[in-house]
C-alpha cells in the first residue's frame, strides 16, 4: 500500500465481486474478470451496516458465458447497458468510500483476483493491502475442520439473504452481516477508561 495511504480502524469495507466464469476452463485466449462489484461500508465501533452499493464493470478480456449468466443474472447486454469501466469504477470507489485507506473484507482469497485484473487493465489498485479473508477466519475460528460457505455462515447466525444468489451487492450486505456478528463475539472489553460519576474533589 502507498505510504500516503494511513488505514483507518473504525470503518471497513465489506466486499464481493462476481467475475466471468465457465462450465470448466476458461476458453482459449479467455481469462476470468471483474464485472461486478459490491460493496457494503461497516462502523466498526458500533458493528453496524451503514451504506451499500454495487456497480456493473463491463467486460474488456473474455466473453459472458451462459454458464455465467444462468449463475449471476448477468447478461451482456446488462454489461453494455450498464456496465462502467474498471478505472472509473475504480476511482468512484476511492473517493467515495475512502477504498484506499480503510480495511476491506472478502469472503475467500479475492485481494488476488482484483489485483490481478487491475494489473491486467492497468487500473491503480482499487483498495488498501489492510485485506481479511473472513472465510479463512470464520472457517478457523468455527473448528470443524472444513471451509464453510458465506450461505452456511450466515444461516448459523440467523441471517437472510435478501436478493438473488451471486449477486455481489447482496452478497457484501451479507459478508457485513456475518463480520459484524463475529464482532460481536469477539470484541475485547474496551480499554478507554469509563467516566466517573462521582463528584470532582
Amino acid at each position: 500500500m502507498n505510504a500516503k495511504y494511513k488505514v483507518r480502524l473504525d470503518r471497513v469495507l465489506s466486499v464481493d465481486f462476481e467475475m466471468t466464469c465457465w462450465d470448466g476452463e476458461p476458453p482459449h485466449g479467455q481469462v476470468p474478470e471483474i464485472i461486478q462489484i459490491g460493496i457494503s461500508e461497516i462502523d466498526n465501533e458500533t458493528m453496524t451496516r451503514l451504506r451499500s452499493e454495487s456497480w456493473y464493470i463491463r467486460n474488456e478480456l473474455s466473453e459472458v458465458s451462459p454458464y455465467c449468466t444462468a449463475l449471476t443474472g448477468i447478461t451482456p447486454s446488462i454489461l453494455r447497458r450498464r456496465g462502467i469501466a474498471l478505472s472509473e469504477a475504480g476511482r468512484i470507489i476511492a473517493k467515495k468510500y475512502g477504498s484506499r485507506n480503510k480495511g476491506w473484507l472478502a469472503w475467500g482469497s479475492d485481494k488476488a483476483a482484483v489485483d490481478s485484473d487491475c494489473a491486467a487493465k492497468n487500473v491503480q489498485p482499487i483498495f488498501s493491502n489492510a485485506f481479511f479473508n473472513v472465510g479463512l477466519l470464520y472457517s478457523m475460528v468455527a473448528s470443524d475442520g472444513r471451509s464453510v460457505g458465506l450461505d452456511e455462515a450466515a444461516e448459523r447466525f440467523g441471517i437472510s439473504f435478501e436478493g438473488r444468489p451471486h449477486d455481489a451487492g447482496a452478497d457484501a450486505d451479507v459478508l457485513a452481516e456475518v463480520w459484524c456478528a463475529l464482532g460481536g463475539l469477539m470484541r475485547l472489553p474496551s480499554a478507554r477508561p469509563e467516566p466517573s460519576n462521582l463528584p470532582s474533589p
